[in-house]
């Protein structure tokens, strides 16, 4: 496995999952990176594994709540969520 050489700018930008963002309304897995922040359009029940987080797992997360963490992927059993990815 590689690892990437980000300057500091870049590295914070990673961090912050400007990476990139897709809606999720069903299970996600990205390749080669983790969700870094869960925002919720919807209340929404969630199951989560990741690297040493909390796994949220029937949880349900209200509308406009966003969560913190670094999971590497997401299943949205009801609802909808933009996952942003770093």
């Amino acid at each position: 496995m590689a690892i990437n050489t980000y300057n500091t700018v870049e590295s914070g930008n990673v961090g912050l999952g400007q990476v990139g963002s897709t809606i999720v309304t069903g299970t996600y897995t990205p390749a080669n990176a983790h969700v870094v922040a869960i925002f919720c359009l919807a209340d929404s029940d969630v199951t989560t594994t990741g690297d040493n987080h909390a796994d949220l797992d029937g949880e349900t997360l209200k509308e406009g709540w966003t969560v913190l963490g670094r999971w590497t992927s997401i299943v949205v059993n009801s609802g909808k969520v933009i996952a942003y990815i770093g």
